[in-house]
């Protein structure tokens, strides 16, 4: 699939993690992991409450999310949400996104990671891994 959307192609990597564009095939994978939690059930670090969604409609919208990205992407408005893998096991989603990237040179970035992945510096590494990306690749 990377011929009909070259990003698939991308990889970005780290010393110990690999960020790659989300593909349909990591959607269940991520899906499993967001739905073990990636918050505590008492915060909600996220204006969108996406996470308290269940069943049918933490899927379809999970899904969609990632398609919808896609769908909108434009060289002068994107956003492109990276799997984070580590040692092959997906731990989280890197996004970084921009609105006429090529004028302002600005980028802004969201992310999340499996509960039982957090406070050992992987989203510290992944953030890192996108600006540097961002503003020594592009």
């Amino acid at each position: 699939m990377p011929g009909l959307w070259p990003l698939f192609g991308l990889r970005v990597t780290t010393a110990q993690l690999t960020l790659a564009p989300v593909r349909d095939d990591d959607l269940d994978e991520l899906a499993a992991l967001a739905r073990k939690g990636i918050h505590a059930p008492d915060a909600m670090p996220f204006s969108n409450l996406w996470t308290e969604r269940r069943g049918v409609a933490f899927d379809r919208g999970f899904a969609q999310y990632f398609w919808r990205q896609r769908a909108r992407w434009s060289p002068e408005a994107w956003a492109l949400p990276f799997a984070v893998r580590l040692n092959g096991r997906a731990i989280g989603i890197q996004q970084i996104e921009a609105q006429e990237f090529a004028v302002l040179r600005t980028v802004g970035t969201g992310s999340w990671i499996g509960r039982r992945f957090q406070g050992r510096g992987f989203g510290t590494e992944m953030r890192a891994a996108v600006l540097a990306f961002a503003f020594a690749g592009l």
